[in-house]
């Protein structure tokens, strides 16, 4: 849950769909950064007061003079079904997300490349999609959908195998375990679970993790831009495959457990510097 303080501002919007009888809530956050001034804050009480089409107005005006906060607002407002806006309005948010990404905004060009790459109210379209995605990285804001997985690995001299979960899943691609041999990884390897970041959208990438011992303390792996990747471990250190694939700044975070030692936990940092932790790895 992101904070508010003087020059802070998180904008929330409810989302209130009704289903089968029952209400569901989403809060729509927007992401935190300072504020140009008290304004924004005025016009978000309005809308929460009731006052929809005061606090709407208000937040036209200030994104009409160039107030990417406020941009943003009215992006996501369109975009969701929602108390502010009755229908949706794609045309309408995809106009002041690309206001917002004009003036530098990666999160505006995140949320255009999201519209392209979903086809709401454009037409559908992955290379307009990536186009906006490597726009939104070069602004500094690069989310993405990772998938992190994990395997333990015991001894076994001569051969690489995998023994999968129940239902047949977990183990590593076929192209996986050719990379890992060809590295000259052996052994016979248990996937254990994983899990990802808490934001669900963007560009997918996948990390396998290969551990053949405990985390006993907190280590960090770069995450793979956009792109698959495998962290193999030694008592040295970590070997990636491959060995050139594109990596970002932000880190996998590997965690032991101090009230559960034979568990390994992986944390995915996400754009906005939080981390969000998933079961990764347990030792008998």
């Amino acid at each position: 849950m992101s904070r508010f303080s003087k020059t802070v501002l998180v904008g929330l919007i409810a989302v209130f769909v009704v289903s089968a009888g029952l209400l569901y809530l989403r809060m729509l956050s927007l992401s935190v950064m300072p504020l140009q001034a008290d304004e924004l804050d005025d016009a978000v009480r309005l809308l929460w007061s009731g006052k929809i089409d005061q606090g709407m107005r208000a937040l036209r005006s200030m994104a009409e003079k160039g107030n990417v906060k406020a941009q943003l607002f009215l992006g996501h407002a369109y975009a969701n079904e929602s108390p502010i806006v009755r229908p949706v309005d794609y045309s309408e948010a995809m106009k002041w997300f690309k206001r917002a990404s004009s003036q530098g905004s990666g999160e505006g060009s995140a949320a255009v490349a999201e519209l392209y790459e979903q086809g709401l109210g454009v037409t559908k379209s992955s290379e307009e999609a990536k186009a906006w995605w490597e726009l939104a990285a070069k602004q500094g804001y690069d989310q993405q959908e990772l998938d992190v997985r994990c395997l333990t690995r015991t001894p076994d001299a001569g051969s690489l195998t995998c023994e999968p979960f129940r239902d047949g899943s977990g183990c590593p691609a076929d192209a996986e375990m050719e990379s890992l041999r060809a590295a000259g990884v052996t052994g016979r390897l248990k996937p254990t679970g994983g899990g990802g970041g808490r934001f669900r959208f963007g560009p997918k990438a996948r990390a396998l993790i290969v551990l053949d011992h405990r985390i006993t303390s907190e280590e960090r792996l770069k995450q793979p831009r956009h792109t698959n990747i495998i962290y193999v471990q030694h008592e040295t250190g970590w070997v990636l495959l491959p060995m050139n694939a594109p990596l970002l700044d932000r880190p996998i975070v590997l965690a032991p457990q101090p009230d559960a030692p034979q568990f390994t936990m992986a944390g995915v940092q996400d754009v906005d510097g939080s981390i969000s932790a998933g079961g990764c790895a347990a030792w008998k």
